[in-house]
């Protein structure tokens, strides 16, 4: 139906429509959705890389302050 129909005159071109489409927010939201997952289990894999990393520099550490000092000699 256009506004035609009822004699009412064509809304001039810059008056746009208020309302928004539930199936394209619903599609973007799910993107959102699954990018917001997919970086999630990306700062968990991460985090956990930095935890396994920061005990292997502290294992490290350990050996180097067991070891004799440097003889140059």
């Amino acid at each position: 139906m256009s506004s035609d129909e009822y004699g009412f005159p064509p809304a001039p071109p810059s008056v746009r429509p208020r309302a928004y489409r539930p199936a394209e927010v619903d599609a973007y939201l799910a993107r959102l959705t699954d990018e917001y997952a997919l970086a999630r289990a990306r700062v968990e894999a991460l985090e956990a890389e930095a935890a396994r990393l920061g005990a292997e520099a502290e294992a490290l550490r350990e050996t180097v302050a067991g070891l004799a000092p440097a003889d140059y000699a």
